[in-house]
């Protein structure tokens, strides 16, 4: 406990100070510490063992503090604490396993530049993805069950290894594209590791009330009330593929309670789901002792197109959950690139979300008009993307408004 504590009050002192860093490394004593960490066979009390010998974690205060005279070698940091975070999960420590993946994860947009060419055995996509997926495992609790408590029950955690496509392709470029709010991959890679931290999280608490709140108190059921289910939209989705021998109809960002279809005609055509919470949902069913009629498939709006191919659906419909995508830009490529030609995005959201949510949680992005009339995306009130101009042969757009009630926002809802 004492050095998970000092641990991260290293990553809390080297946080203040921002400064720029490398990860070229010719320490003796970090190439040490890189030859003991990255074998994956040492035991748990070997590797602590070894630590307290060397006192790693008095070297790693004095440097962060600035007391030692080289200023690199803070790829080393993120290493070592990516290591532990590995033996820590492995030995049924999740806590601790989660104490190191988020100091090294603060540490990483300064040497996103460099790391995965450092020779840690470890590359910055995976270090995203196993915090996201430990995050989750943190937020699959009972409704009321505090967040520490849930992960000290965890009795396993490993480390994924990989990771490939897990994570919004914007962050492991050198540069970011031109139709993005972020002037850089290290800024991108700050407000992703704040939506995991914070917005999966709000997204997870408010579902569970929601569930907890919504049981349906008939003997003998194991699920919400029915009627639910049939709430999922406020179009009539026949009418869009109405004509079309075999329709095909994808729900995103469909939340834990999903249609498993739609009457159409003397037919039924099997709806699709998907959310970027649905593995959270699976945990969530198995712990109220569920039985859901139909499954949200896993799938993150910025991931589409590897989920399920290009030009495969008619219909494409998301209500108030687009604007949780972490790159909203890149999400509505992906569900054009879904859709056949010929087919249509249905999206229906809350004017100005991330303005009256103060962008807390998921809510960075803001869908409204411009003073012509286009429909515009906005981030955080600073940066603004027409999606006319943006999807011009790819897609027409139009826009209408509508009167309507929402539910509330997992931030009212939860009273924050």
């Amino acid at each position: 406990l004492q050095a998970l504590l000092l641990l991260s009050w290293f990553i809390v002192t080297a946080l203040g100070k921002r400064k720029a860093a490398g990860c070229p490394c010719a320490d003796p004593f970090w190439q040490k510490v890189e030859a003991m960490l990255s074998d994956s066979l040492v035991t748990h009390s070997d590797v602590m063992d070894k630590l307290r010998r060397i006192d790693l974690l008095d070297r790693l205060s004095a440097k962060l503090a600035g007391e030692n005279s080289t200023a690199d070698c803070l790829g080393a940091v993120v290493g070592s604490a990516m290591s532990l975070a590995v033996i820590e999960g492995r030995t049924g420590h999740a806590g601790k396993a989660h104490s190191f993946l988020l100091g090294g994860v603060k540490l990483l947009p300064l040497v996103a530049h460099c790391f995965d060419d450092s020779p840690w055995p470890f590359t910055t996509e995976e270090i995203l993805n196993n915090y996201r997926l430990l995050n989750k495992e943190m937020n699959a609790c009972a409704w009321g069950v505090d967040l520490g408590i849930c992960l000290e029950s965890i009795k396993r955690w490993d480390w994924s290894v990989g990771g490939m496509g897990a994570i919004p392709r914007i962050l492991l470029g050198k540069i970011v594209r031109p139709s993005s709010p972020w002037k850089s991959v290290v800024e991108a890679m700050d407000q992703y590791i704040y939506w995991i931290e914070k917005g999966v999280t709000l997204e997870a608490l408010y579902w569970k009330s929601f569930l907890a709140r919504n049981v349906d108190k008939k003997p003998g059921t194991q699920w919400v009330r029915p009627e639910l289910a049939d709430e999922w939209t406020y179009i009539d989705p026949c009418s869009y593929v109405e004509g079309t021998k075999a329709p095909r109809i994808l729900n995103v960002g469909s939340g834990p309670i999903v249609p498993e279809t739609v009457q159409c005609g003397g037919r039924k055509v099997p709806i699709v789901s998907a959310d970027g919470l649905a593995d959270v949902f699976w945990r969530l069913y198995d712990l109220e002792d569920f039985l859901p009629p139909w499954l949200p498939m896993q799938c993150y709006f910025e991931q589409l197109a590897t989920c399920f191919g290009h030009d495969y659906f008619h219909l494409v419909h998301v209500r108030n959950a687009l604007d949780h995508a972490f790159d909203l830009p890149a999400a509505i490529l992906q569900l054009v690139a879904v859709t056949r030609l010929g087919g249509t995005v249905v999206l229906h959201h809350a004017r100005n979300e991330a303005h009256h949510e103060k962008g807390q949680g998921m809510h960075s992005w803001s869908f409204d008009l411009s003073v012509q009339g286009r429909p515009v995306v906005r981030y955080l009130d600073k940066w603004l993307w027409d999606l006319t101009s943006a999807l011009e042969y790819k897609a027409e757009v139009s826009v209408q408004l509508q009167q309507r009630e929402e539910l509330p926002s997992p931030e009212k809802a939860m009273g924050r």
